[in-house]
């Protein structure tokens, strides 16, 4: 196992980029995740700049070569797991891809989520509610 080294922790603009396929095995049957849900492969990298789910915002979509990748989680040894429509070949260069309206959008609503909470915070807003853990401003 490699931990997958992920460009958009320090460039988070970037919207391609080459990387060479690890792994391509069959998806679980059952999906991982709702937005898992279609995927046939699940694919490893050796770099990704596909944000895989955690910490509150959604994963990344895009595409690794012609395969749709609908979804990306990461294990506990820093592997990223790209779950996608169809195969694609081990060992090969493949250019992978975001889909930049919805990482922007995602960005957005984290970004707006931490203000809000501050807010509230700091202005003891909604005392019992509590901290606030997620908001989600619109449909996924």
């Amino acid at each position: 196992m490699t931990t997958t080294r992920v460009l958009c922790i320090a460039q988070p603009k970037l919207r391609s980029a080459t990387a060479k396929v690890l792994t391509c095995e069959p998806a679980p049957k059952k999906p991982v995740a709702p937005m898992a849900k279609g995927s046939k492969f699940v694919v490893t990298l050796d770099q990704t700049l596909l944000y895989p789910e955690g910490g509150g915002q959604p994963s990344d979509t895009g595409r690794i070569g012609t395969a749709k990748v609908l979804y990306a989680n990461k294990n506990s040894e820093g592997e990223v797991h790209h779950y996608v429509d169809t195969r694609v070949e081990v060992g090969s260069e493949v250019e992978v891809t975001i889909d930049w309206a919805r990482r922007w959008d995602n960005t957005q609503q984290h970004s707006g989520q931490h203000l809000i909470s501050a807010l509230c915070e700091t202005h003891e807003l909604f005392p019992e509610f509590g901290n606030t853990d997620s908001w989600e401003f619109g449909s996924q």
